[in-house]
């Protein structure tokens, strides 16, 4: 009896071209598209209106997510945000002395 083996161990989540965090952000997404519309009909607006609003909503979104993953890669947006957060310079406004002192 032969089994088979999965050669897909240690590669990258990929789905329709989405690498990664990405998928957790189209899946957040389609969540809240379904949330929205929710709303939208709760608040007793006509089902075509709240369909066209949820169907543009969704457009951009789709479009903005496939267009980070092409852009970033599949750790980008964690580089980009970490990036951003760590200063460049690290200022000191003591003396030099005072930094190369020690205390007694």
């Amino acid at each position: 009896m032969a089994y088979a083996v999965n050669k897909s161990i240690g590669k990258k989540v990929e789905f329709k071209g989405l690498k990664g965090q990405y998928l957790l952000y189209f899946a957040i997404g389609i969540f809240g598209m379904f949330i929205v519309f929710l709303i939208l009909r709760f608040t007793r607006l006509h089902d075509v209106v709240a369909l066209i609003i949820t169907a543009i909503v969704g457009v951009v979104f789709v479009k903005k997510v496939f267009k980070m993953n092409k852009k970033y890669g599949t750790h980008g947006v964690m580089k980009m945000i970490t990036r951003n957060a760590t200063p460049r310079f690290i200022i000191s406004r003591k003396p030099i002395y005072k930094i190369i002192k020690t205390k007694r």
